[in-house]
């Protein structure tokens, strides 16, 4: 006697190798008795639009997507979420009889996680949000839905920042990353959203000049104790959390954001409440593994 038929899910990205979201997802659909599989696909850029329309038939649910293709996923996608349509960033696909709907689960799954982490309701707050690409794009939108007074967007090609505020409408300023002039007089948020100190290993050479990096990005002193969040998760203390270190004592890694947006992803597969607490502990158990 055979088992139901497994739809299957998975990771888009290059690189995916570091990815814990296959052991997240995966315990969640075996906590529930779902018959899915997540797994997690390298897909370099010359690739990414062949593979997604892959997902158009079964046995694809779906799939979520992570750098460097979230913005093309956004141009691929056949509709999208108000989410997806303020941020300009795909992360999750839905198949839908044939078609692909696009949603932004990045933005609600940070919200999400500010508030259950640390409290912090973005309503009247000033933001800088380190980054231009698709999970600096998504920041910014859910920052801007959520009332944030001012976002200063930080970037090494400011014109990719500049571009999107003028498809947003909701960054208030646009800078060069490593400008200290670029930075507001006040600020309450601080987003690290660009893949530097991305894999690296702390203690190696290459962890210490990522520190490095992101040092020279942050302002010798800051007003206040701003609170700083890293999108990056690792089993210790990232590259710019290093950094921010120096300035700040409230700091946050991107896990609970990385748990908060898939659960999101998981409902939108499953038409189920994700088991949240369960993903969060694999996710931990899946980096201790690669430490």
């Amino acid at each position: 006697m055979t088992g139901p038929v497994r739809e299957r899910v998975a990771l888009l990205g290059h690189p995916v190798g570091h990815s814990v979201s296959p052991a997240m997802h995966n315990a969640a659909f075996r906590a529930l008795d779902i018959p899915m599989t997540y797994s997690a696909i390298d897909v370099p850029p010359a690739d990414f639009t062949t593979r997604v329309n892959s997902l158009r038939s079964s046995p694809w649910r779906g799939a979520n997507v992570t750098i460097p293709h979230k913005t093309r996923a956004h141009e691929i996608a056949d509709s999208h979420d108000e989410t997806a349509r303020r941020s300009g960033s795909v992360n999750t696909f839905v198949r839908d009889d044939g078609q692909l709907l696009g949603y932004d689960t990045d933005g609600p799954g940070l919200l999400e996680a500010l508030e259950a982490r640390q409290g912090f309701h973005p309503n009247g707050s000033r933001c800088v949000v380190l980054g231009a690409g698709g999970a600096a794009n998504a920041a910014v939108a859910a920052l801007a839905a959520a009332g944030a007074e001012a976002i200063t967007v930080l970037s090494r090609t400011p014109e990719r920042a500049s571009a999107h505020r003028a498809i947003q409408r909701d960054a208030s300023e646009v800078g060069v990353l490593g400008d200290p002039a670029a930075w507001p007089a006040e600020v309450d948020l601080i987003v690290h959203a660009t893949p530097v100190g991305m894999s690296v290993s702390p203690g190696s050479e290459a962890y210490r000049d990522a520190v490095d990096t992101c040092d020279a990005w942050i302002p010798g002193s800051l007003p206040g104790t701003p609170l700083f969040l890293d999108l990056i998760y690792t089993p210790r203390q990232s590259a710019f959390l290093a950094a921010a270190s120096r300035r700040s004592e409230r700091l946050e890694d991107g896990l609970e954001m990385l748990v908060r947006q898939a659960g999101l992803a998981f409902s939108l597969w499953t038409g189920k409440a994700a088991p949240l607490e369960g993903m969060r502990n694999a996710a931990i158990q899946a980096l201790t593994a690669h430490r």
